[in-house]
């Protein structure tokens, strides 16, 4: 009897020694998981925490914004005028690369720049360096690959009367030039659409009114026309001045006539191939388009 009162007693003590570890550990996952979702006091204290960190990363940024400035404006009397310079070559290469060529190679300079420069002989051939065989596409230049066959028949023609009206001519100005197809040559009557192709060349190099004009002597020859080309002109304004400089012409005859480049056809029954310097620069860019150059 005394053995299985030992033995009750014995399971009675493992059994409260089993329920004390479960208590343990069951008080010990609660501490654990009170540590991980922390107190409310916790929770408040890394909030505070993390806008403090902000605070300061805000005013490290603007402390270090007033500081760039500041060095910029003391150090703008030194990059300042760098900068300048800069801008200044790169509006000038600008100029010089991009707007010449896309006047020259337009039909050629506009009315008033062909005045301005013209006027100056050391400018007289401004476009020369700024040209592109055959002109910029979509232009008034030669179609497909190959170039209008053209050639100048008549220049410079003194005392040259206009047939009917018995004044005098602008080829006796030098401000003429005739323009005619070759390969084959083209007669009076013609409906070869070359013919318009150069019309609209001359026209677009800027020898339209009330500057300039460009005649179809193929098409509507003239009472004086000897033979079909296209007749290109300046003409003259109600004072008498000339509209390719704006100056006056000396009734003897101009002087300061220039050569037409060497690398424009003249046929050899050309008089005298040369015209006026403000003249000069439109001829050669109707060559240009249809498709010449140097």
């Amino acid at each position: 009897m005394a053995d299985l009162d030992e033995e009750l007693l014995g399971q009675e003590e493992e059994e409260e020694n089993r329920r004390q570890a479960l208590e343990e550990q069951n008080q010990q996952q609660r501490l654990a998981q009170q540590q991980q979702r922390g107190s409310p006091t916790d929770r408040i204290r890394g909030a505070l925490e993390n806008q403090a960190k902000q605070a300061a990363k805000k005013a490290v940024k603007k402390v270090a914004k007033k500081a760039a400035a500041r060095v910029i404006m003391a150090t703008s009397p030194y990059w300042g005028p760098v900068l300048l310079i800069i801008l200044v070559i790169a509006a000038l290469i600008g100029f010089v690369v991009i707007i010449p060529p896309a006047l020259c190679n337009s039909g050629g300079l506009t009315q008033l720049t062909t005045q301005v420069v013209g006027s100056l002989a050391t400018f007289s051939d401004f476009c020369a360096p700024f040209k592109l065989k055959g002109g910029l596409s979509g232009g008034g230049g030669a179609t497909g690959s190959t170039p209008l066959d053209i050639t100048i028949t008549s220049g410079y023609r003194p005392g040259s009367i206009v047939v009917g009206t018995g004044r005098l001519s602008a080829h006796s100005r030098g401000e003429a030039v005739d323009i005619a197809l070759r390969n084959p040559a083209v007669t009076t009557g013609s409906t070869d659409p070359r013919i318009s192709q150069l019309v609209q060349i001359a026209r677009a190099a800027g020898f339209t009114p009330a500057a300039g004009f460009t005649l179809d002597e193929y098409t509507t020859p003239t009472e004086g026309a000897s033979a079909g080309h296209i007749h290109v002109e300046f003409n003259l304004q109600s004072d008498g001045k000339t509209y390719c400089d704006n100056t006056l012409v000396p009734q003897s005859g101009p002087t300061d006539l220039v050569s037409i480049s060497a690398w424009v056809p003249i046929d050899p029954g050309t008089s005298d191939p040369r015209v006026r310097p403000c003249m000069l620069n439109l001829v050669e860019s109707i060559f240009y388009s249809a498709g010449y150059g140097p």
